[in-house]
């Protein structure tokens, strides 16, 4: 039986969708628990695993869900 995983996301594409939706590396850095210029790391890194992407985009889905008063899923 064959596994797949997923692939690597390239850093800029994360950091493109945290400025479009409007959230500073600071509030997300903070959401995270790590510090900003670790989160500036991964955003300029080639590829970030697709853990820590996953972990990126949930607190990034959370930050935007407070501000708007949506429901987190």
């Amino acid at each position: 039986m064959s596994e797949t995983f997923p692939s690597p996301i390239p850093g800029p594409d994360l950091a493109a969708l945290r400025r479009e939706m409007g959230v500073t590396q600071l509030a997300l850095a903070t959401r995270m628990g790590v510090h900003r210029i670790t989160l500036n790391g991964w955003e300029r890194a080639h590829t970030v695993d697709p853990l820590r992407a996953a972990r990126y985009r949930r607190a990034l889905r959370e930050i935007v869900d407070e501000a708007t008063g949506a429901t987190v899923a």
